[in-house]
């Protein structure tokens, strides 16, 4: 039985969490908050550690992983207000360690934390950044190990319960409130602003519902056009004049600072999922109206809330265990690479001497010893690879050292194995 125990304090010291989102600094904030690729390099040239980075439009959010990774939390934290000139509001920031900031990963992928609790998307949100992150390199293997638990977590957790259950998702909420008002949503004309996630998003949701009747809007025309010939809809280039041609409008646009004002009924609905809002009037529904409608009517899902919770901390335990894991590979992995580096030079130094007896090289010779000395070496460290997995278990760090010196080229100084022996020594007499 593995004890997990010994790798708690190590997990608690290793990784943090920054927390921004529509809960603690709000909607018609958090774009201040976002960050785009060049920054998120420069934040990892800042902590020098690994470095996640969920961005949707209700969260930011950075894992770290690294050492003493709640001082590098509260590093990065100045370092991205002042990135960002002043403009966030940094004493709302949730800061979380260690096991708190797994477990809130693994309830952000369950969909628990989402505005529409339950939904999808944030699983393909959380394995597109993962992606991202690994392109540009920002992130560690125990930060992937992390994301790929917290996907597991999100998958059994719908599975598993009824967090899901019906029609969830701040899409398909935003189309059942566009059809409370329009009394036939397919008799009407639609426009979507914006061709990026959130309008693919809802071309699909309207095209699955049957609707013909959309003009997609998009500042680059191409894009418009593109995804408008996918679902057989029209696609142009962006023109907000237009807006009070079409019936319903759903807003997915970014950059643009200042609220237009629509003073009349037309459109019928405006759906803004922008953030920030860009339109404003008795018509417009925002994320954060969305929030509240989602809120009224998740009752029956917050019923499935103590079993989200043990499958979290069953998550939480599986990843100990894949940390675990994840320490012996990279440790064995080291002593792996330092031996065959041995087995290289020895084998060169074999064929050499082949020559030097005028005995001819060919591919039979040096397939033979090549074949025999993996084999030498792999029936050799068996048990030695058994052992420091045992080692590691028992967080026997003083051995673990000791073999990783050893097998650096076979060489290891007189003073460092009497300093090693001598430390054991006296743990051992102490125990």
């Amino acid at each position: 039985m593995i004890s997990k125990n010994r790798f708690i304090n190590e997990i608690n010291e290793s990784f943090s969490a920054l927390i921004f989102t529509y809960k603690n600094v709000g909607m018609d904030t958090l774009h201040y908050y976002y960050l785009d690729e060049s920054e998120l390099r420069r934040i990892q040239d800042v902590i020098r550690s690994g470095v996640f980075l969920l961005q949707t439009c209700n969260r930011v959010e950075l894992y770290i992983h690294g050492d003493k990774a709640r001082d590098k939390a509260k590093i990065l934290l100045k370092y991205i207000g002042d990135l960002h000139h002043g403009k966030l509001k940094l004493n709302d920031t949730v800061i979380r360690e260690g096991i708190e900031a797994i477990k809130h990963l693994f309830y952000v992928a369950s969909g628990v934390d989402s505005i529409a609790v339950g939904e999808y998307e944030i699983l393909n949100q959380i394995k597109c950044a993962i992606a991202s992150a690994k392109k540009i390199g920002t992130t560690d293997r125990y930060l992937e190990k992390l994301v790929d638990r917290s996907l597991k977590v999100g998958r059994v957790a719908r599975t598993k319960t009824n967090i899901s259950k019906g029609k969830v998702g701040i899409y398909s909420l935003a189309l059942e409130k566009i059809k409370e008002v329009v009394e036939n949503i397919n008799s009407v004309e639609i426009l979507i602003l914006g061709a990026g996630e959130i309008g693919s998003k809802m071309s699909e949701l309207l095209y699955k519902e049957g609707v013909k009747n959309v003009t997609i809007m998009n500042r680059t025309e191409s894009k418009a056009v593109e995804l408008a010939q996918k679902y057989g809809y029209k696609g142009i280039k962006l023109d907000l004049s237009k807006i009070k041609d079409y019936d319903v409008a759903i807003s997915a646009i970014s950059g643009i600072r200042e609220k237009i004002e629509l003073t009349d009924n037309k459109p019928k609905v405006v759906v803004d999922l922008s953030v920030p809002p860009l339109f404003a009037g008795n018509n417009v529904l925002t994320l954060t109206d969305l929030q509240d409608f989602s809120t009224m009517n998740m009752a029956n899902r917050l019923e499935e809330l103590p079993k989200i919770d043990k499958i979290v901390d069953e998550g939480v335990n599986e990843f100990i265990e894949d940390y675990m894991k994840e320490i012996q590979n990279e440790i064995i992995s080291k002593m792996l690479n330092n031996v065959e580096k041995i087995r290289e030079e020895e084998v060169n130094k074999a064929k050499k001497e082949l020559m030097k007896r005028g005995i001819e090289l060919n591919t039979d010779i040096e397939e033979i010893l090549d074949i025999m000395s993996k084999s030498i070496i792999n029936k050799g460290l068996e048990p030695v690879i058994s052992g420091t997995k045992k080692m590691i278990e028992n967080d026997e760090r003083n051995y673990i050292n000791f073999l990783i010196t050893l097998f650096n080229y076979g060489h290891i100084s007189d003073i460092k194995t009497k300093e090693i022996k001598k430390q054991e020594t006296t743990e051992g007499s102490g125990s």
